[in-house]
């Protein structure tokens, strides 16, 4: 006799596409790039290594023959890379900022010496978003200081993104203690009401 469960059977495929959905909005970014030499060959079999800045926590990877180095599923904060390669000169980079699903580019010229020398590069390093379709603003708190905020609602800033379009049918419902208040724009498409917040890169509960 076989017995058939399409409650069950229902339940387990939403919550399949559930998880789905929740991967396709991994907040982590990705730090990657080419490490070369001055005649900007590709070196192979360079340690990598990215740290944290705030809590310290290091990883580390080798070039590949192509000399590319690749860090995924990185948490938003700040960062530092070190390069190290016999032969060659200690590289570190300092102000790596990682944003919510950024992908930053970071290039190193390795410069010939020895290991005990160093060359630091402490200028900011920018953001670069590539193999996605995804268009990202990011609103700096400053601007909430600086600048008047209609009804004081901060998700109100978003609509400085061109595919951001405003669907607040009046002041009121701008209101920040309003249970919408956070909802009323259409991002790329009609996502009214079912806008995704995330705080610190981690998804808000509804």
């Amino acid at each position: 006799m076989t017995t058939y469960f399409p409650g069950l059977l229902s339940r387990m495929i939403l919550v399949t596409v559930c998880c789905a959905a929740i991967w396709a909005q991994d907040y982590r970014g990705k730090v990657q790039g080419i490490v070369s030499d001055p005649s900007g060959a590709a070196v192979a079999g360079a340690k990598v290594t990215l740290a944290n800045v705030a809590t310290g926590v290091t990883t580390e990877r080798q070039t590949d023959a192509t000399g590319q180095y690749l860090f995924d599923f990185v948490t938003p904060g700040s960062y530092r890379i070190v390069v190290e390669m016999s032969g060659f000169q200690k590289w570190q980079q300092e102000n790596i900022t990682v944003l919510t699903r950024g992908d930053v580019t970071v290039n190193v010229s390795l410069v010939v010496g020895a290991v005990t020398d160093s060359v630091t590069v402490s200028a900011e390093v920018a953001a670069v978003q590539f193999n996605t379709s995804t268009m990202t603003t990011t609103v700096q708190g400053s601007l909430l200081k600086d600048i008047p905020v209609l009804a004081r609602n901060p998700f109100t800033l978003a609509l400085l993104n061109p595919a951001v379009i405003n669907k607040y049918w009046d002041v009121g419902h701008r209101n920040p203690f309003y249970m919408w208040s956070s909802n009323g724009l259409d991002i790329g498409g009609k996502t009214g009401g079912k806008n995704d917040m995330l705080l610190d890169g981690v998804t808000l509960g509804d």
